[in-house]
């Protein structure tokens, strides 16, 4: 898969849209209740970290994940939108964010994501390489989130078991 440019349509739109997340939340930032926090990291065997983070902020995490990619702009920067869709067809969900933060430092690289509307979920989600003193790289992804659909909302269990699985993904895309 390619990651792909909106239109400027949707561009549009999107930009002018509110975030649905509540102002001072942040992803790896403390439990907020009827809110779902997870954390996960992995040490990637991959050593070249300037490549890494190119893959991080050119949208191969997502990409590489399986899920249909269109954005704003080729690589994340604060303030551009991207939309995915978790499957082919019509009827896979939609899935808007604006970035709303992104670091790009010599050992560090991250980025953070909040939902959109029209987002099954209410959230953040947070990106983040490290080069470790001994050369590895860690990567972490931190979200918190709350289902906002019906469908989400009636099928927690469900919800979060999707959210896992893309999130096992998303670790697994920078190794590849």
């Amino acid at each position: 898969m390619v990651v792909r440019p909106l239109s400027p349509r949707i561009q549009s739109r999107l930009r002018s849209a509110p975030l649905t997340v509540a102002a001072g939340l942040t992803a790896a930032g403390l439990d907020h209740p009827g809110r779902r926090r997870l954390v996960r990291s992995v040490m990637l065997t991959r050593r070249d970290f300037p490549d890494a983070v190119e893959d991080l902020l050119g949208w191969q995490v997502q990409n590489r994940s399986g899920l249909t990619v269109l954005t704003s702009d080729p690589r994340v920067r604060e303030g551009g939108v991207v939309q995915m869709r978790l499957g082919p067809g019509a009827l896979s969900p939609r899935v808007p964010c604006r970035v709303t933060s992104v670091i790009d430092e010599t050992d560090r690289a991250s980025f953070t994501y909040g939902t959109l509307p029209g987002h099954v979920e209410t959230g953040l989600e947070g990106f983040l390489l490290e080069r470790e003193p001994d050369g590895r790289i860690r990567f972490t992804i931190a979200v918190t989130s709350a289902p906002t659909s019906r469908l989400a909302r009636a099928f927690p269990n469900v919800t979060e078991k999707v959210q896992d699985r893309i999130t096992d993904r998303y670790l697994r895309a920078l190794d590849r």
